[in-house]
């Protein structure tokens, strides 16, 4: 018996093995399909909190250590001026705070708002906030799991999640309990908000709707569980969207994770009608036997004669055989390309050929061209050989493209600068001694060459830094409205055949030559249908937002399943923009020409009555009915024309 009690002493004397982040006691796989979310089991995610500013709900947030808590910036930037007023409730998994689940009241010692944000649209919407004490960690109490990596990125179209208190649906109900949800990573938001900026902003959703955030979801996260792994990582936080769950309005969510360098470009040709202008992020991803460039980003295609943009993501370049096999080298990846404009939009899928056998799959490409939601076409084939197009209504079948020997005669020619014409800091130049060694198989030159550049570079940033010097790239800016990288000299001007001869390159600028002097035109990228008349100015609150929502009510004592949003609240966030007043406006206006039109044309038909009553006194009856409802239409026209004056 005295061994047993010696045994068990360290047992009882030890202290609790603290809990890993981002590990729960609730089990839940990301690979279910939940229609539109659905309210979360015991233990889930106990690193989400909710924010209340004087005892009501505003938005939702993350416990990422046990003493801070992220949110968005537009959750407590302009409505919190005195933190006192600011609680942060920390465990809890119902909003009516009864039983194990209500949670804890913690105070805010200080909050801190990200240097560069200004409105959410234009990213950077993130803030932290310090609790006055520290949180105890237990079964319904955990903080998530952070990027331990700057190149850590979660592959388009993964499965991941999101959680929050906020609405069930557009202009629903304000649930009790804590919501769950299961999106996907998609590869741009451009088509929806054409400021989109894919790096400091991540797009998730579905593309046809039906499960997204909500109004007073702001702030909270979009946690990745990785596969042979307990612990959920957070790589986002809920920023903002138009309406909640539409059809090709997907969420936008701030990145938190570590901002890549992005390479832009530019390609453009006015006298065939487009112009083609993207970012990508480059990385890479080994699994052994292969190896994938992944290039992250999207490219807009201009249609100048049509006005048409068309949002294009990239498929990546998957290289097999490295350790065994054949070395080869083909396209994989879903690909989409949408046009705001016209609604149309397509899905192609490059396949990659199997392991074993499939000699008829090499470089295979599978899609479907839509309307909306409605499919048009399907196509599939060979991207190097030919692809049939099949029309869904008919099922008669089309050849869509055909490699033949002019098309491959038409390629343009690869041109590089030559390198002594290169400025230092050119790519090909600046690496060139690390590419000499790579060719020669010097591992060690290549790093240390490598090596040099690196730290040059840091040497450079850092006195920028020191001297508040700003780094102003020569050939691309950023779009003050949708916060991309543009092409400074872009044109996007249609080609006009009396007055432009040729366009030409000096110096990396594409310039036009033509028949008169005209003034250059269009210096910025002002093409098409991207409208940026939706972005507020700074400092102004968003309708786009999903937090705080002035539409939900005080929840401190509220027994009741649901709570339902103030409506006079929620309507005046359609209207705080000016645009929507000058709008309102010309609507009320073109009503009151209406009503005046109609009000002569009943008042010419009472006049005529009354010159014809004598004549026609065997329809006296009908004409004195007639006559009767003449005159209630024309006092109503008067009494509405007068409420509108």
């Amino acid at each position: 018996m005295l061994l047993l009690l010696l045994l068990a002493l360290p047992v009882i004397n030890a202290e609790p093995i603290p809990r890993p982040c981002g590990t729960m006691r609730s089990f839940f796989s990301a690979e279910s399909r939940i229609v539109g979310g659905e309210t979360a089991p015991e233990y889930a995610w106990p690193w989400q909190v909710y924010l209340t500013l004087n005892n009501m709900f505003i938005c939702g947030g993350t416990l990422i250590d046990r003493q801070h808590v992220i949110t968005s910036a537009h959750c407590v930037a302009k409505p919190v001026n005195n933190t006192s007023d600011l609680f942060v409730r920390v465990g809890a998994q119902n909003m009516v705070r009864e039983g194990y689940y209500a949670g804890t009241n913690y105070r805010i010692s200080k909050k801190f708002i990200h240097e560069k944000y200004s409105i959410p649209e234009y990213g950077y919407d993130i803030a932290l906030l310090r609790l006055n004490n520290t949180v105890d960690i237990s079964d319904t109490v955990n903080f998530v799991c952070l990027p331990t990596s700057p190149d850590f990125n979660v592959s388009m179209y993964q499965p991941v999640v999101i959680t929050g208190f906020g609405l069930t649906s557009e202009g629903g109900y304000l649930p009790y309990r804590l919501q769950q949800g299961v999106i996907q990573v998609l590869p741009t938001c451009s088509f929806a908000y054409p400021w989109f900026n894919s790096t400091t902003q991540i797009c998730a959703g579905l593309l046809g709707g039906g499960r997204d955030t909500c109004q007073g979801d702001s702030g909270g996260p979009l946690v990745y569980k990785p596969r042979k792994s307990d612990q959920w990582i957070m790589f986002g936080i809920t920023s903002y969207g138009y309406g909640c769950g539409r059809f090709y309005y997907p969420g936008v969510y701030s990145n938190i994770s570590h901002h890549p360098p992005v390479t832009n470009f530019y390609v453009s040709n006015r006298k065939e009608g487009f112009a083609v202008q993207g970012s990508i992020l480059a990385r890479s991803k080994f699994y052994g036997n292969s190896l994938s460039a992944i290039l992250d980003g999207t490219a807009r295609l201009t249609l100048l004669n049509r006005g048409e943009d068309y949002i294009i993501t990239m498929p990546y370049a998957n290289c097999k055989g490295i350790l065994i096999g054949k070395l080869t080298m083909e396209l994989g990846g879903k690909v989409t390309i949408v046009c705001e404009k016209t609604r149309y939009s397509a899905d192609i899928e490059f396949k990659l050929k199997p392991f074993i056998g499939g000699q008829e799959l090499t470089n295979h490409i599978e899609g479907k061209i839509r309307l909306e939601k409605d499919v048009l076409y399907t196509f599939s084939g060979h991207w190097d050989d030919e692809i049939i197009l099949v029309d869904k209504a008919t099922n008669a079948r089309s050849l869509f493209w055909k490699v033949s020997q002019p098309v491959v005669n038409s390629r343009l020619k690869r041109y590089v600068v030559p390198i002594e014409q290169q400025r230092d800091n050119e790519s090909e130049k600046l690496w060139q001694r690390v590419t000499a060694a790579i060719k020669q198989n010097d591992q060690v030159s290549a790093t240390e060459e490598k090596t040099i550049i690196e730290d040059e570079q840091r040497k450079q940033i850092k006195e920028r830094k020191a001297t508040s010097t700003e780094w102003h790239p020569r050939l691309f800016n950023i779009d003050p409205n949708s916060k991309e990288w543009i092409y400074t000299y872009s044109d996007a001007r249609p080609w006009d055949a009396h007055n432009d001869i040729s366009t030409f390159e000096n110096n990396f600028i594409i310039c036009t030559r033509t028949r008169h002097r005209s003034q250059n035109m269009n210096r910025t990228n002002k093409s098409s249908s991207r409208n940026n008349s939706i972005i507020n100015t700074v400092g102004r609150p968003s309708a786009l937002t999903r937090g705080p929502s002035p539409s939900l009510n005080n929840i401190r004592d509220d027994d009741a399943p649901y709570l339902t949003p103030n409506i006079n609240n929620q309507a005046s966030l359609l209207l705080n923009s000016s645009d929507d007043v000058v709008s309102t406006l010309k609507c009320m206006d073109t009503t009151l020409s209406r009503i005046s039109q109609r009000l002569d044309m009943y008042e010419k038909d009472l006049h005529y009555l009354k010159s014809h009553r004598k004549t026609h006194e065997h329809n006296q009856v009908n004409s004195f009915s007639s006559y009767i409802q003449l005159i209630l239409i024309i006092i109503v026209a008067i009494i509405l024309k007068y409420i509108f004056h």
